[in-house]
């Protein structure tokens, strides 16, 4: 006798999501344009952990194109500059918020009185609210990854939307504020998703070091690329940081920021956030 067995999966609707047609697993795709060669210098895909999120959370593309256009390094905001100025440094941290990871290095920022700014996905912000509340308490911004960490170029207009403005939305209940900035996961963003991200009232924040944390390289490893980033690009430039504190073991990056933030401190830059 044969027995058919069906396994059938249901996905709930995200916040502010797209359709359900949306939902499903990304594909991956290369950025190699000129301005993410220099925001990443050794990552074959920009720098954000290619599995951050669990497939149900993830958009599925609505097109086969792939095409990226280049991004920019330096954006100004809504309400201000969105880049930091010259000799300030800007910790970033993207893919959390995490039960694991967040809180330690919330705890290691706050042992040396360091600011930073946290690109959360909306999903786990939802699941996670007391981590969010944590960072806004301990002055850190708090800002817009998406809500399950897909290629934006890769969705419809209203999927990109649905992706922020849910996040968008989760992010308000917690803190009782909107986002003013979002990062785009994989640095995958266009005129198009920007002009969509604008209609939501969001800034697009790049960076220019890249240590390529997610990849779990030694922590000194971290901190040797952002101090040798820091001193090719001069004294006096301003810096974006991209760090991760989800998607995955994140044991190298919150080792290597004792050393980084002294080895930055030494050089001189003071510490800020953006948006």
């Amino acid at each position: 006798m044969t027995v058919l067995v069906v396994l059938m999966a249901v996905v709930t609707s995200r916040p502010g999501g797209a359709n359900q047609s949306d939902l499903g697993a990304a594909a991956g795709t290369t950025l190699q344009s000129g301005d993410q060669a220099n925001a990443e210098p050794s990552s074959t895909t920009s720098g954000d952990d290619p599995n951050p999120v669990t497939p149900e959370e993830t958009v599925a593309p609505q097109t086969t194109d792939t095409t990226v256009a280049p991004v920019t390094t330096v954006v100004v905001g809504p309400s201000g500059p969105a880049w930091p100025g010259a000799g300030q440094v800007a910790l970033t941290f993207d893919d959390g918020p995490d039960p694991t990871w967040t809180q330690a290095i919330l705890d290691t920022l706050a042992r040396y009185n360091v600011p930073a700014t946290f690109f959360v996905i909306g999903s786990s912000a939802e699941r996670y609210p007391g981590l969010v509340t944590a960072m806004a308490n301990a002055g850190h911004s708090v800002q817009n990854h998406t809500w399950g960490h897909p290629y934006l170029t890769q969705l419809a207009d209203d999927g990109i939307a649905g992706q922020l403005s849910g996040t968008d939305d989760v992010i308000e209940g917690i803190l009782g504020k909107r986002p003013t900035c979002y990062r785009p996961p994989y640095g995958a963003a266009d005129a198009r998703v920007d002009a969509v991200a604008a209609s939501v009232g969001l800034t697009k924040v790049m960076w220019n070091v890249a240590p390529n944390d997610y990849l779990s390289p030694p922590p000194q490893a971290i901190v040797d690329n952002v101090v040798a980033r820091a001193a090719a690009l001069g004294p006096a430039s301003p810096l974006v940081v991209v760090l991760h504190d989800g998607g995955g073991n994140r044991q190298a990056t919150l080792d290597s920021l004792p050393g980084m933030i002294e080895g930055l401190s030494a050089a001189g830059y003071s510490f800020v956030t953006v948006c």
